[in-house]
């Protein structure tokens, strides 16, 4: 297991020169060249004055309106959000080990995950072998048997990203216990059970939603144009249409690749190098250069772990899968770390879970 600590680096770390304000983003005026923030501690608020302005603030889960759905079901877009479904996974292991009633028994043992695309895929993935390697450790009175992992698509693949591989990867899924269901969407959900639009009812006590992601209410109202999904479109420089200080980047921004005329999709290697060029034309602003940097990149493929020592990966054209797939995933992903400090902790800790068995302490809180 990976401790919290040791994946998340605080972000006053990298404002060796900047100014930090923990808050919330309230409003941004884009006329009037201000943003409007609250501090976390008391809810005051202030107006923050800018020459440029850079617009990052991703997206938020998209529960298309279902308020059951918000209420019951956890998401898998923070650390607050991984930690607390760990928490109650364990929860319910806990409870199940002393439950006698097979119905009861049942629903405690069943976990739902929705959504056929990366969150959704890597969640059950991981869902999956902590509750049987559990089960099959530390509670005696659970028959694995009786546990139920199911994955909820809309689509009729999974990772439909990555071509041909999500044939593999639903293999694999379902190989290793989980129930698939495709062309399916989930429409109303309540503490016990979920239910499916083919009008399938499945009891549960686990539901987490990694159906959408969409912008933040603060993306909504700005006056600008915004494209179909609802984000802020933007040039080629990554700026504002009619404000050529702002720019945008990331889940809230549209960026069209001009050799497809395609939107380029919200990833975090796409937003990576697209910091890279709004840093460049802010400097070259500041300077009063003339020239400005095009955001052009072309992605270097996708990889998601689908379970233990398991993944799929289209590398420029390569599809590997199977345990090289997840050996370049955990390496990618550790070279991205931000730090050396991180990079080694979190390599010491994936060493020692070669040997040791899951870590079932709860950590806080249990949802």
């Amino acid at each position: 297991m990976l401790s919290s600590r040791h994946i998340a680096t605080p972000i006053r770390a990298f404002c060796k020169r900047a100014r930090y304000y923990q808050a919330k983003v309230e409003q941004i005026d884009l006329n009037n060249n201000k943003v409007t923030i609250t501090r976390t501690l008391d809810n005051q608020k202030r107006e923050l004055d800018y020459d440029f302005l850079v617009i990052g603030l991703g997206g938020k889960t998209n529960f298309f309106g279902n308020k059951n759905v918000e209420k019951y079901a956890f998401t898998i877009k923070t650390l607050g959000d991984a930690i607390a479904i760990r928490n109650h996974i364990i929860s319910m292991l806990e409870s199940a080990d002393q439950e006698e009633d097979p119905d009861v028994l049942s629903r405690l043992l069943t976990f739902v995950v929705v959504g056929g695309g990366f969150s959704g895929v890597e969640t059950v993935g991981e869902i999956n072998d902590f509750v049987r390697e559990s089960a099959e450790k530390f509670y005696r009175n659970i028959d694995v048997e009786k546990i139920r992992i199911v994955l909820v698509s809309a689509g009729e693949k999974i990772l439909p990203e990555i071509g041909d591989l999500g044939k593999y990867a639903f293999e694999s899924l379902t190989n290793s216990g989980i129930e698939i269901i495709k062309n399916t969407k989930l429409v109303d959900a309540e503490a016990e059970h979920v239910v499916l639009d083919n009008g399938m009812k499945i009891p549960c006590g686990t539901l987490v939603w990694a159906g959408g992601v969409t912008v933040d209410p603060v993306i909504s109202k700005l006056d600008t144009e915004h494209s179909p999904r609802g984000n802020v479109v933007v040039d080629k420089f990554l700026k504002l249409k009619n404000h050529p200080n702002v720019f945008a980047l990331g889940d809230c921004a549209s960026i069209t690749d001009e050799r497809t005329g395609k939107p380029y999709p919200p990833t975090a290697q796409h937003a990576v190098r697209e910091a890279k060029t709004v840093s460049e034309n802010i400097i070259s602003s500041v300077r009063d250069e003339n020239s400005q940097k095009p955001f052009v990149y072309q992605s270097k493929g996708s990889m998601a772990k689908i379970g233990k020592r398991n993944g799929v990966a289209l590398l420029m054209g390569n599809k590997i899968h199977g345990f090289a797939a997840w050996f370049l995933w955990r390496q990618y992903y550790l070279s991205t770390l931000p730090t050396t400090e991180k990079k080694f902790r979190v390599a010491i800790d994936w060493f020692a879970d070669l040997f040791f068995p899951r870590d079932i302490t709860i950590l806080s809180g249990v949802k």
